[in-house]
């Protein structure tokens, strides 16, 4: 600061911007002298708030503001000012204006005096802003700890330098919002929340489970509670090792089987065992896990229950091995989802068509899905029907020779004629008679596929010669 600074040109400038004032002599001194001589020249709210926000106002002229001024905002910058006085302090524990006692409560430098007296505020904002101060004296951070209301007494669950005696104390605490806040928050050593867990009191247990990165003893102590809700939790949240999975698998309880199903590390071994297990909703869980092995996935797809085949076809990694399964074994209700949804197979809508009803089929066939290895019976039944999409869906069928073919190549609809062309049992000679048809699109196929066999053919004489 230079040394010939006048009052007139701090003056000048809070005068002109309070803020950015203060944000330049932040960085240069004031004199003492100018500060004084500013205040008893201009007793201006400006100059008052300046000064009592200024970092390096002298505390007698601090004291001198907070006897004079009634400014509730000049009044909040003294009160959270670090050279403020103690008995300016201990008078502005008393204050009438809650803002006022609020920014008291949270001065660093808050005398011990001070805070006990702010640990009686009727306001219990005011209690809670104390109890969050660093500065705050042991015996006042005590008797805040017995605070009436738990909001106070929660605060101290954050704070870090709290020692082990206390924290357990509020761990005990009679309000579950402070009980939460202690569990899940509070900084303590790996040994303190292992001991927590080892309660095995349900709402220290409970809490725990919010807390992030929990380590692998206390996963492994609250996966042993006596608390079954407790013990699932912990068993969805922990990985476990393979003998661990196969205590859970192999135990009486079904909620447990239940939590180890849904587990993604599940071993091969485990996935088996609880694939077979005599309670649906266990093989509903294990229905459910992405991550199952294709073992697993033909055993579920041939679970007597279509409610498990129904979870099954939500696995997007579904084999084609568990898929022809469920096509053989699944119920109606099943069935009628695969043939809707399913990217399927000649072999797996067959056998969907061999067990299914009309319906079913019907809706196969409008999906344009071949059933080359439907069974001659289901053809027979097919091809007899009065409805040209179930003839069509059948006529493709290999079973059908072409003796049988040759009584569809005057079929009076159109899809008819040209499911006969798809049947791979269908001659030469029934080609060139659906070549000469009347009605074009069959021609044109049926000239196609003329032309497609007389050059495989000639590929093939020209490759022997």
């Amino acid at each position: 600061m230079p040394i010939d600074i006048t009052k007139e040109e701090v003056y000048s400038k809070v005068k002109n911007d309070k803020e950015r004032a203060l944000k330049e002599y932040r960085r240069e001194y004031i004199p003492s002298r100018i500060l004084v001589d500013m205040l008893d020249t201009w007793t201006e709210p400006v100059v008052e708030l300046f000064l009592a926000s200024y970092p390096e106002t002298p505390s007698l002229l601090l004291e001198r503001i907070a006897y004079t001024s009634e400014d509730p905002e000049v009044l909040c910058a003294l009160a959270s000012h670090p050279r403020t006085s103690a008995k300016v302090m201990q008078d502005f524990a008393s204050h009438k204006e809650v803002k006022v006692r609020s920014m008291l409560a949270g001065n660093k430098q808050i005398s011990p005096q001070t805070a006990a007296l702010l640990s009686e505020d009727d306001e219990m904002l005011i209690r809670a802003e104390l109890a969050q101060n660093p500065a705050l004296p042991t015996r006042v951070q005590k008797h805040l700890m017995t605070d009436p209301a738990a909001m106070v007494r929660s605060v101290f669950c954050d704070v870090k330098t709290m020692d082990r005696e206390n924290l357990e104390k509020l761990l005990m605490d009679p309000d579950l919002l402070v009980r939460a806040r202690t569990a899940i928050s509070a900084k303590v050593t790996d040994e303190v929340l292992l001991k927590w867990a080892d309660s095995d009191e349900l709402y220290a247990q409970l809490f725990l489970m919010g807390r992030k990165n929990l380590p692998p003893k206390v996963k492994e102590s609250l996966c042993f509670s006596s608390h079954l809700e407790i013990q699932k939790m912990a068993i969805v949240g922990k990985v476990l090792a393979e003998d661990e999975q196969l205590g859970w698998a192999n135990g009486d309880d079904v909620e447990l089987r239940k939590a180890v199903a849904v587990k993604e590390e599940l071993s091969e071994k485990v996935q088996m065992i609880l694939a077979e297990d005599d309670k649906l909703e266990v093989r509903q869980a294990l229905a459910k896990n992405s991550s199952l092995c294709l073992a697993a996935q033909e055993v579920l797809a041939a679970d007597s229950d279509g409610a498990v085949a129904a979870l099954l076809l939500a696995n997007k990694d579904l084999s084609q091995q568990a898929l022809s399964r469920l096509c053989e074994t699944c119920d109606e209700q099943a069935a009628f989802e695969l043939a809707l949804n399913a990217e399927l197979n000649d072999e797996q809508v067959s056998a969907l068509a061999n067990k299914g009803s009309i319906e079913l089929i019907y809706v196969l066939a409008k999906r344009e899905l071949d059933a080359n290895s439907l069974n001659r019976e289901r053809v027979v039944e097919l091809v007899n029907s009065r409805m040209p999409t179930l003839m069509a869906f059948a006529i493709k069928s290999q079973c059908l020779k072409e003796a049988e073919l040759s009584k569809f190549i005057a079929h009076p609809c159109t899809n008819v004629r040209l499911a006969v062309m798809d049947n791979k049992n269908v001659t030469e000679a029934l080609l060139f008679k659906l070549s000469e048809d009347l009605n074009k699109s069959v021609s044109t196929v049926a000239l196609a596929k003329l032309q497609s066999r007389h050059d495989k053919i000639n590929n093939q004489q020209q490759g022997d010669e």
